[in-house]
C-alpha cells in the first residue's frame, strides 16, 4: 500500500477532545519491537483505554492476565482494570441469556482502562506503548488491540485547530483579506465557477485563500464540507437545507403481518413529522437489558450545537435521521430501530458500539427463538443492520480475524443481512467493517453475505470521486445530493447572509444552520449504504403470512431472494 493510499483518518477536533484521542503517526510514535511485522498506518484510538477479546469473565480474563505479566516485565508503570460497563454488560446478557454464553464469548470485547500505576504524578502511559509491549511478549495475535474511534463512515480530514477569525464570521468573503490568515470561516476556499451564475451558494462569493494552509478549518479538507475547491471531494455540497414535496411515504405503503425491521446505530433520530409518533419507529437507548452508553456532548439529534461557544452546529448533527430517511424513502413500510451510538461529531469509542451491537444480537436471538415480531428493543428479530460508520485499523494487511467481524458473521448465520458504507476517502485502503465485505458476485455457500456499498453521482453513471474501492465493494447506490430528512428542531448560529423586509415580506439567503423545514441535501456512502439496505427491505416486505416465521432459516432463505432480485444474482 502506498502512502498516497493511508489517508489520514478524519475527525474534528471537537472529537479528540470528547474521547481522549488521539492520531497515530507511525512514522513519530513509538515504532515496533524488532521481529514484529506490523506495517503501521495512521488510525484513530483512544490514549487510555485497549480493547480484549472476549467477556470479562471468559477469554478476556486469561488475556488480562498475560498482559499485566507481559507490561510489569518490561518495566511499564500502568494499570490496567476491566471497564465495569463491561461487567455489568456480561451480567445483563449472560442473566438473559445463558444459552448464548459461548456466541458472547466469541464475539464480545472487554475495554481494559490504562492508567500510570501509583498513587502519586505520574507521566501517562499511551495504549498505542502498551499494545506494542503486548505483541513483543505475546505474539502478534495478543488478544488486545487499540480502541477505535468510529466515525461516520470514515471522514478523511486530519485535526486541524478550529480558528476565530478576528473581522467576524461570514463578512469576509467578499474582499480578498489583507493578509494570510484573516479569512472568514467558509470563504477562503472555493473555487470560482467556470460561468457567472452557475455557482452554488457559498461558490459565488469565495476567494481563494492567500497562502496553502491558511484556510479555515473546514474549508480544505472535510469530506462534507468541502463545496468548492480541488480533490475528490471538489462540487459535493455540505449538508444544506432543502425543500422534498409530497407525503410521508409510509402513508401508501402496503400492509405487512410483519414489516421489515432496518436497524440504524448512528447519531439517533430526531423529531420529524415522518418518525415521531410512528409506532414503527423505535429510539432505543437499552437493548436486551443492557445500558447504550450516552454518546458525550450534546444530543445531535435534538440540539445538535458543538461543544464550543460559537453555537455552530455539530459537523454531523441530524446524521441519523437523514440515514433513516432514506430507509423511508426506499422502503416506506419498514420499520426503524434507532440505536443512538454517534456524537455530535459522528464519532464514538469502538468498544460502546460493538456493545451495542452485542445486545441487539442477542435480542434478535431471544426473538427468533420465542417466535416474536414485536418491535420491541429488549427482544427484536432484525431483518437488515444498516452501518453508516467505520474505522481504520493500524494494520495495513486486511485484517481476516477481528471481533468486529465475528460479531457481523454472528448476525448473518441468524439471518441478518448487514449493509456497510465503503467510506468517503477515495482510498483503496480497507475501511471496517465494509472491508470484510464478499464483492460484487454472489459468494459461494449458505453464509450471507456482508454488503459494502459505494456512493454514485446524481446521474447514476458513474461512481463519486471520494468513494473508497476495493474488491470488498458489493455494489454502488447514490450518494451524491442525496434529498433526506432532517431532524425540525435543529437550528444553530450560522444566520443568512442577507436578510431584510421589502413590500412588507422578510427576505433572506438561506440559513445553512436552519433545519427546521425538515429535509436537506447531504452525501456520502453514509446515505448510498440505507439506500441498499431500504431497497432490500422493500423486497423483504411481504403481505401474506410468511413474513411471521422470523425463524433463522426462513429470514435467510427471504434474505437471499432479495439479494437476488436486488443485485442481479442467481445460484
Amino acid at each position: 500500500m502506498t502512502e498516497d493510499e493511508q489517508p489520514v483518518p478524519g475527525v474534528h477536533p471537537w472529537a479528540l477532545r470528547l474521547h481522549d484521542a488521539r492520531v497515530l503517526d507511525p512514522a513519530a510514535d513509538v515504532q515496533p519491537a524488532a521481529g514484529d511485522r506490523l506495517v503501521a498506518a495512521p488510525t484513530l484510538y483512544r490514549r487510555s483505554t485497549l480493547l480484549v477479546s472476549g467477556l470479562p469473565g471468559g477469554r478476556a480474563a486469561a488475556t488480562l492476565h498475560r498482559l499485566r505479566e507481559a507490561v510489569e516485565k518490561a518495566g511499564l508503570a500502568v494499570r490496567l482494570e476491566v471497564d465495569p460497563t463491561d461487567v455489568e454488560a456480561e451480567r445483563a446478557l449472560t442473566e438473559r441469556a445463558p444459552e448464548l454464553s459461548e456466541v458472547l464469548d466469541l464475539v464480545y470485547q472487554t475495554r481494559l482502562i490504562v492508567s500510570p500505576a501509583g498513587d502519586g504524578p505520574a507521566a501517562p502511559v499511551d495504549a498505542w506503548t502498551v499494545l506494542l509491549t503486548a505483541r513483543a511478549s505475546l505474539g502478534a495475535k495478543p488478544g488486545v488491540d487499540l480502541e477505535h474511534l468510529v466515525v461516520a463512515t470514515g471522514t478523511s480530514t486530519g485535526p486541524t485547530p478550529l480558528k476565530v477569525e478576528p473581522q467576524g464570521y461570514w463578512e469576509s468573503h467578499r474582499v480578498p483579506p489583507t493578509s494570510p490568515g484573516t479569512e472568514g470561516y467558509w470563504e477562503s476556499h472555493a473555487l470560482p465557477a467556470p460561468t457567472p451564475g452557475t455557482e452554488g451558494y457559498w461558490e459565488s462569493h469565495a476567494v481563494p485563500a492567500p497562502t496553502p494552509g491558511t484556510e479555515g478549518y473546514w474549508e480544505s479538507h472535510g469530506y462534507w464540507e468541502s463545496h468548492g475547491g480541488q480533490g475528490p471531494t471538489a462540487r459535493v455540497g455540505a449538508r444544506t437545507p432543502a425543500h422534498r414535496p409530497g407525503p410521508d411515504p409510509a402513508q401508501t405503503a402496503p400492509a405487512s403481518p410483519r414489516p421489515p425491521v432496518v436497524v440504524v446505530p448512528d447519531t439517533g433520530l430526531g423529531s420529524h413529522p415522518w418518525f415521531t409518533g410512528d409506532p414503527d419507529v423505535v429510539v432505543a437507548r437499552e437493548v436486551a437489558g443492557v445500558q447504550l452508553a450516552t454518546p458525550p456532548g450534546p444530543d445531535p439529534e435534538d440540539d445538535g450545537v458543538g461543544p464550543d461557544l460559537l453555537g455552530r452546529l455539530g459537523p454531523q448533527s441530524g446524521h441519523g435521521t437523514f440515514v433513516a430517511g432514506v430507509v423511508r424513502q426506499t422502503a416506506p413500510g419498514a420499520r426503524l430501530l434507532a440505536l443512538p451510538v454517534l456524537d455530535v461529531t459522528g464519532s464514538a469509542a469502538e468498544g460502546d458500539v460493538h456493545r451495542a451491537l452485542v445486545a441487539l444480537l442477542v435480542g434478535h436471538c431471544l426473538a427468533q427463538d420465542a417466535g416474536s415480531t414485536a418491535l420491541d428493543p429488549g427482544a427484536c428479530a432484525v431483518d437488515l443492520l444498516s452501518l453508516s460508520l467505520g474505522f481504520y485499523h493500524q494494520d495495513t494487511t486486511l485484517l481476516t480475524d477481528h471481533p468486529v467481524r465475528d460479531l457481523l458473521t454472528a448476525f448473518a448465520e441468524r439471518g441478518v443481512l448487514v449493509v456497510t458504507a465503503a467510506g468517503n476517502d477515495a482510498t483503496r485502503r480497507p475501511l471496517y467493517p465494509a472491508a470484510w465485505g464478499s464483492g460484487p458476485d454472489r459468494p459461494q455457500g449458505g453464509m450471507l453475505p456482508l454488503l459494502a456499498v459505494g456512493a454514485l453521482n446524481p446521474s447514476g453513471r458513474t461512481v463519486a470521486a471520494f468513494s473508497n474501492s476495493g474488491p470488498w465493494i458489493t455494489c454502488h447506490r447514490p450518494g451524491v445530493h442525496v434529498v433526506s430528512t432532517l431532524p425540525t428542531g435543529l437550528q444553530a448560529s450560522a444566520g443568512a447572509d442577507l436578510g431584510l423586509d421589502v413590500d412588507g415580506h422578510p427576505r433572506s439567503s438561506v440559513d445553512p444552520d436552519d433545519l427546521r423545514g425538515g429535509f436537506g441535501v447531504w452525501s456520502g456512502t453514509s446515505f448510498a449504504a440505507p439506500a441498499l439496505a431500504g431497497a432490500l427491505a422493500a423486497r423483504l416486505h411481504r403481505e401474506d403470512d410468511e413474513a411471521v416465521d422470523v425463524s433463522p432459516a426462513a429470514m435467510a432463505g427471504r434474505a437471499w431472494r432479495a439479494l437476488d432480485a436486488e443485485l442481479g444474482w442467481s445460484e
